[in-house]
């Protein structure tokens, strides 16, 4: 491990955890902490939770991973050059608990945050899963103890759960629970991976998303693996679809288990993410020999249209500059020679149809949308 890139670590004994439960922004989220066996803590965990500039968030998040009623893990956390109070707070976490390791480096971006925090679990060996956490969320009391019951009934190397986002108001969209815990082939996973997440009616599922924060991997798959620091978005798509390989099953649990705090100040709402989107989904359709079969390859084909389409809709929704306009026809371009048009031709037809119905077509879908960012927090 690099070493040289370690500012400090901390690792003391932490006496007193704020055990208070955590339940959704509404009062929802049903107590779940007797509605299942506490299981035996046979595997260990590990957090992974990046830190940047979230002064106003981060000790709900970090008390939300203490309050869990499984109690076998530790957490990293890695201060990624915060300038506020972030690495103070973690700080004052690690004087009072040996349960969180934490790691101060100059600001190098989540991807290199993420990498230092595998290495040392690496190192250390004795852990069978990993967890990613945003430092700006939290997750349930029963994250980890439904998490586990699932593996060890599947006995599986990874595992989904159910996550929600939320804004000043709320939840923002009802999820629609389905059967609790479903097995998941290898392809299934990719199948689910690639879901929509959206199902109409202002309801959704809770399950689907391209993140990493409601997913759980077994330390086996993720070994060697690590993410592009090259990428300024996209780097949990490529992250899963590199490990993709080594994953034979999942399963789905789609309790709601993970609760993501909606800002408008966070990478995903200020990166234009699509164009990354775009490379990683080259990427493998290029190099990876496993995509290059034809059930996976369908499905990374659907995801490079869906990617074309959605970078055409920001491009037309704003002010489109040329080399933007010049963007999404070179992404059609390259559609046109690579997919089978029909599967495709309704997007194909509107796109043909010129810049001004585009520009037209895409604000009055954003008025449908009705996304207000008011509600968003900082």
């Amino acid at each position: 491990m690099p070493m040289q890139h370690i500012i400090s670590i901390s690792k003391i004994q932490r006496k007193n955890v704020n055990e208070r439960k955590f339940k959704d922004p509404q009062n929802k989220n049903r107590d779940m902490s007797n509605s299942c066996e506490l299981p035996h803590e046979k595997f260990k965990f590990a957090f992974i939770v990046c830190v940047y500039n979230v002064e106003k968030y981060l000790q709900e998040c970090i008390d939300s991973i203490f309050s869990q009623t499984y109690k076998n893990y530790h957490i990293f956390a890695v201060d990624d050059g915060s300038t506020d109070k972030s690495g103070k707070i973690l700080d004052e976490f690690a004087t009072n608990d040996s349960r969180i390791t934490i790691i101060h480096q100059q600001n190098k971006g989540i991807s290199s945050s993420r990498n230092l925090a595998l290495d040392l679990i690496e190192i250390d060996g004795s852990y069978d899963f990993v967890c990613f956490i945003d430092s700006d969320d939290y997750i349930s009391p029963n994250f980890l103890e439904f998490i586990v019951n699932a593996l060890l009934k599947t006995k599986v190397e990874y595992a989904i759960c159910g996550r929600v986002n939320f804004d000043k108001t709320g939840i923002q969209k009802e999820p629609r629970i389905l059967e609790r815990i479903q097995n998941l082939s290898k392809l299934e996973v990719l199948e689910h991976y690639f879901k929509k997440r959206s199902l109409g009616q202002g309801k959704e599922d809770p399950t689907v998303g391209h993140g990493l924060v409601n997913r759980i991997f077994s330390t086996k798959v993720i070994r060697n693996k690590r993410f592009d620091p090259t990428l300024r978005a996209a780097e949990d798509i490529n992250f899963f679809l590199d490990v993709y390989e080594n994953i034979s099953s999942g399963v789905l649990i789609s309790d709601i288990l993970y609760f993501r705090r909606m800002r408008s100040s966070s990478i995903t709402n200020t990166t234009n993410t699509f164009k990354y989107d775009w490379v990683v989904a080259n990427r493998f359709l290029s190099s990876n020999n496993l995509i290059k079969q034809n059930n996976y390859r369908r499905l990374l084909e659907q995801f490079l249209i869906d990617t074309w389409w959605n970078f055409s809709r920001h491009v037309y929704q704003n002010s489109p500059s040329d080399y933007n306009k010049k963007l999404t026809q070179s992404m059609f371009e390259q559609i046109k020679n690579t997919v089978k048009i029909r599967l495709y031709a309704r997007k194909f037809i509107l796109f043909k149809l010129g810049s001004e119905f585009l520009r037209f077509y895409f604000n009055n879908m954003r008025s449908k949308r009705n996304i207000k960012l008011e509600n968003y927090y900082e």
